[in-house]
């Protein structure tokens, strides 16, 4: 079982261990004493098992007082049955963040999203502002990339050496070539050529190509072929 040590556990099932340190259990925090609300090891939901032991174990849950059945309480089942059961901390604690709610969900994109800036920042791309910069884990960036502040890259996209994307644009599944400029933009789904500069303010629909070379000027907009 995957465990964490969390300066503010909140909703976690809390693990409790006896006095050798070996794990005895884990309490859900709605079951917890006051005591165990104070333990800052939580249970990360992430478990190993061997399949027969596993798939038998949760057969047998306990029903715990509210009605509910708690995954949680497979590991005591397997444990009560003389199975070896082990607790092992992450070294980082992030690494087992769960998400229960949309705040939850929120902290975890933000951590993901700083470590994609850091990422990338290491890799030699300049981020203007990496606190206003959005990227997916998928997007890639050539080396020398420059991102302005307000740049959101998502999906599949691809950036090309040497390019400068922002301040203020969205690309989602989009080409960029090397060396082009698009600033203060929306593109989906669109290619755009080296060395081209696109925008400000232009907007390229799905199948839009934007030809290497060319400067599209203020409030372009570009149609893909099923737009005629």
């Amino acid at each position: 079982m995957l465990t964490a040590r969390v300066p503010e556990p909140g909703t976690y099932g809390r693990v409790v261990r006896g006095k050798d340190t070996r794990w005895c259990g884990i309490v859900e925090q709605a079951d917890a004493t006051d005591d165990e609300l104070a333990i800052d090891e939580i249970n990360t939901a992430v478990y190993c098992f061997r399949v027969r032991p596993g798939a038998g174990a949760a057969a047998h849950l306990p029903r715990e007082r509210s009605g509910e059945y708690y995954l949680t309480d497979v590991v005591a089942v397997l444990r009560e049955a003389g199975y070896r059961v082990s607790a092992h901390p992450v070294d980082d604690a992030a690494e087992g963040e769960g998400i229960n709610d949309r705040l939850q969900l929120a902290a975890a994109e933000a951590e993901l999203r700083r470590r994609t800036n850091e990422r990338w920042l290491e890799a030699g791309v300049t981020l203007v502002d990496p606190a206003s910069t959005y990227l997916d884990a998928t997007v890639q960036l050539g080396p020398d990339v420059t991102l302005f502040p307000g740049t959101i890259l998502q999906g599949a996209t691809v950036v090309g050496a040497g390019a400068e994307i922002g301040p203020h644009t969205r690309l989602v599944d989009c080409v960029v070539g090397a060396g082009a400029v698009v600033e203060q933009s929306n593109g989906r789904d669109a290619e755009i050529g080296a060395d081209a500069k696109v925008g400000p303010f232009a907007a390229l629909s799905p199948g839009a190509s934007i030809p290497a070379g060319t400067v599209t000027g203020p409030f372009y907009a570009a149609d893909g072929p099923e737009d005629g």
